[in-house]
């Protein structure tokens, strides 16, 4: 059974098989995506990982290969397309972020109300555009990245999977923004929930982590209708969130 284990930071998991002061979360959906593949990478059955210096550079290169495999296994399948997709709702476009999008996301995020739970007020100084500048430089996966949420004609918010640069090993981590005017219509929900299944269906991640504020109640009730497991705590983007990761045996179907 593959596992990652997390030191001081998760709570709320079988500690048995774990050394002193690490907590341990088993992925038997990254054990089957991997299987075969263990013995040809030097991939071990456990990772280590600490709460503040995550990693050893050895134990890095370690999960970082595993994550590799999983990103080639789904590629070898003919599941991962080559480039970022647009996936279509109902009601929304998410489109693969491009400089076409950037001033009406700028646009959103300077309304105060955005950077409520992010820790940095982008509101202020040009940081928005600073923000959006750094997403339309992302180097990661091609299948990964960031969308702009598109309702009609309209950009109403903002989503991104992609490498996590706050947990270990570049784990896969899903977010989304929407629009303070867009709000208590469902489509953050449309939107997190297309991201989502687009991550563990269509790309067959085996896991899809998210880092939700501990204030921001409605994003963490919608991460539980999504079928996220919250695993744990952690100071991540300036401030307390929770930790939490869907697998594709336990996300919801909405």
């Amino acid at each position: 059974m593959r596992s990652l284990a997390f030191h001081g930071y998760v709570d709320g998991v079988d500690e048995s098989r774990s050394t002193p002061g690490s907590k341990e979360i088993e992925f038997p959906a990254l054990d089957a995506v991997t299987s075969g593949a263990e013995e040809s990478a030097g991939v071990r059955s456990s990772v280590e990982v600490g709460a503040d210096d995550f990693l050893s550079a050895d134990e890095r290169r370690e999960l970082d290969e595993a994550m590799r495999l999983v990103y080639r296994a789904g590629a070898s399948q003919g599941v991962m397309a080559e480039k970022q997709a647009t996936i279509e709702t109902a009601r929304l476009r998410l489109e693969p972020l491009e400089p076409v999008h950037a001033d009406a996301v700028v646009g959103l995020f300077t309304d105060p109300v955005m950077s409520t739970y992010l820790g940095t007020d982008l509101s202020q100084g040009g940081l928005a555009r600073t923000m959006v500048d750094n997403r339309l430089t992302y180097e990661g996966p091609p299948q990964l990245g960031h969308w702009a949420i598109i309702r009609g004609d309209q950009v109403v918010g903002l989503a991104h999977l992609r490498p996590s640069k706050e947990l270990p090993g570049g784990l896969p981590e899903i977010g989304w923004y929407l629009g303070a005017s867009y709000g208590g219509a469902g489509l953050a929900t449309e939107a997190a929930w297309a991201l989502l299944r687009h991550g563990l269906d269509g790309l067959r991640l085996a896991s899809v982590w998210a880092l939700v504020h501990v204030d921001n109640a409605p994003s963490l009730n919608l991460a539980a209708r999504l079928g996220f497991l919250q695993v744990g705590k952690g100071h991540h983007y300036n401030g307390p969130h929770r930790v939490h990761v869907a697998l594709p045996g336990t996300a919801s179907t909405c």
